[in-house]
């Protein structure tokens, strides 16, 4: 209600316009999500939205006409299905045992709920109507994940390059207690073909 309130409306037109863009934010978290398990793909299906969620900060920070700034809350609503995503992505890569994968999901589920707590102090009234250091900070921690998530890709794709060894060459040689491949005792428990969803 804050953000549509400097569109210029009362109080009731601005409760009410603060529905469309979340409405559209499920609809695409529904597509993005189920495009995601088909695709068996994480982090384009995160980035991307998370990219026009920064399209849509940089609209809200450079124009006051309604019609963009508005266009740029379906933008930032949108974002969400990135982190929809995101919940799959750590699931699927801390499957084994059951219990890393539970502790992992309540460390990501209480860490996100940090966005919630200081969104009530990166809006302050003064830094209205425009909130450009708002928008700074949002685009931050943007910039932050996607940057953490290539990251985290990028290290998926290795450790697959590597259970990728291992199972050629047990192929090849049966299975191997020991050896050059199998430095990685924890890689051991992941059955023949198993590899990290990037």
């Amino acid at each position: 209600p804050q953000l549509t309130k400097t569109l210029g409306y009362d109080n009731t037109a601005s409760l009410l316009l603060c529905a469309p863009p979340f409405v559209f934010a499920a609809i695409v978290a529904f597509f993005v999500s189920r495009d995601s398990d088909k695709r068996q793909e994480r982090y384009l299906h995160i980035v991307v939205p998370l990219c026009f969620g920064l399209v849509g900060f940089v609209i809200a920070m450079t124009t006051h006409s309604f019609a963009p700034r508005y266009i740029s809350l379906f933008l930032m609503a949108g974002s969400y299905a990135g982190f929809v995503v995101f919940y799959a992505w750590v699931s699927a890569t801390f499957a084994r045992p059951a219990m890393s994968r539970g502790i992992a999901i309540a460390a990501v589920n209480a860490f996100s709920q940090l966005g919630n707590i200081s969104g009530a102090y990166i809006f302050p009234a003064r830094w209205g109507p425009s909130y450009k250091n708002s928008y700074a900070i949002c685009i931050s921690c943007f910039a932050v994940s996607i940057a953490l998530c290539t990251f985290h890709r990028w290290n998926l794709a290795r450790l697959n390059r590597t259970l990728a060894k291992r199972d050629e060459a047990e192929q090849i040689n049966g299975p191997v207690e020991h050896g050059e491949v199998q430095q990685m005792d924890h890689l051991a428990a992941f059955p023949v073909g198993f590899r990290y969803v990037l």
